[in-house]
């Protein structure tokens, strides 16, 4: 069993990415850049560029780490539930 990851060092890089990513669609909302991309509509109206997108990725990304470092759930299941 591996030591415990800080809690800065487990969200670094996903709280990096997506303040990127957050940037990027203001700057394609402002600049009116393409709507299919940056839609402004409140909730992004299904925009390629979002940060819902990061979920499923970020999901995957905090279950191997914390599996890596032996923090892992007594029922898997009902954690994914």
């Amino acid at each position: 069993m591996s030591e415990k990851p800080s809690i800065t060092k487990l969200v670094l890089a996903p709280a990096l990415i997506t303040l990127g990513v957050t940037l990027l669609r203001v700057m394609g909302e402002l600049l009116h850049w393409s709507r299919r991309l940056f839609n402004p509509a409140p909730g992004g109206g299904g925009a390629v560029v979002g940060i819902v997108w990061l979920i499923p990725f970020f999901g995957v990304y905090f279950a191997l780490r914390l599996a890596r470092s032996g923090e892992v759930p007594e029922h898997p299941g009902r954690a994914m539930g």
